[in-house]
């Protein structure tokens, strides 16, 4: 059973569909989903920013509850991208070049291209994550803890780009 899953992921498409304002800054308080997971479809793994420190590794991780690493705010930047914020990092999810594989890390929260991410539904409840600068879509390859999240070419029919909000219990 999804734990707040649906429930999260159809906050997301409000507020992706939502007209943001045309001040940036207001945006960013205006429209946040905050404090939820974001697991992989395939691995059903959590996304986690760890450290503190610049440039650290976006990777997966077993969900827990309550860590702080593991739970992402969604801030609307505008026109329907967001930056996706590490509560326990404070840096955004953050992809510094555009190739295929290029690492995800977590960096100091700019607006930036490369910090900006859209959520595009493919069920009700799992979208893909696309970045702005490349165009590609963050995935995690494998199902062990620790593997790298990076940017690969989008396409839904991988589970591996699939994410959703909440987590399985």
């Amino acid at each position: 059973m999804f734990r707040k899953g649906a429930a999260v992921a159809a906050a997301i498409a409000a507020v992706v569909v939502a007209v943001p304002p045309a001040n940036a800054a207001a945006s960013a308080d205006a429209g946040v989903l905050a404090n939820t997971h974001l697991s992989n479809r395939n691995s059903d793994k959590c996304l986690v920013a760890q450290n503190k420190g610049e440039n650290s590794p976006a990777f997966q991780y077993d969900c827990v509850g309550d860590f702080a690493d593991q739970r992402w705010d969604f801030q609307d930047i505008r026109n329907g991208w967001y930056q996706v914020y590490n509560e326990h990092a404070k840096k955004c999810l953050t992809v510094h070049t555009n190739g295929n594989e290029a690492r995800a890390v977590a960096y100091t929260c700019h607006v930036w291209d490369s910090q900006q991410w859209r959520s595009e539904m493919v069920s009700d409840h799992e979208f893909l994550l696309r970045h702005r600068a490349s165009g590609k879509c963050l995935i995690v390859r494998g199902f062990e803890n620790g593997n790298q999240a990076v940017l690969h070419t989008c396409d839904k029919r991988f589970d591996d780009q699939i994410w959703f909000a909440g987590y399985m219990t």
